[in-house]
């Protein structure tokens, strides 16, 4: 019974770290676009920004348009002229040096 009781323990003690408070941000967390959100309707100049923890110089693309350098790493920034854009929705795509996200946009 004692033996019983010691397996108990340690599934509990185990369970308790393995289910633990304690969060590490997957790749896909490390960078986020705060604005526009997903499928927002948009028009005219935009302002695109986010933040990221990641190290290193962030890239977005429109679309399958080349990659082009934001304003900032941290807090990073770009502005968007959807009059260059066709109407309906696009993808802009973020990039670091690891991880890549997107989001859509609807031009109307």
């Amino acid at each position: 019974m004692k033996i019983f009781y010691i397996i108990i323990l340690a599934l509990l003690v185990i369970g308790y770290f393995y289910y633990s408070d304690v969060k590490v941000a997957s790749p896909v967390d490390q960078i986020n676009i705060n604005i526009p959100k997903d499928l927002d309707k948009v028009s005219g100049i935009i302002k695109v920004e986010g933040d990221s923890i990641l190290q290193g110089e962030i890239y977005y693309k429109i679309d399958n348009n080349e990659w082009t350098k934001a304003a900032g790493t941290k807090k990073w920034y770009f502005n968007l002229d959807t009059d260059k854009l066709d109407k309906g929705v696009h993808i802009i795509y973020i990039k670091s040096e690891e991880v890549t996200k997107a989001i859509r946009i609807n031009v109307i």
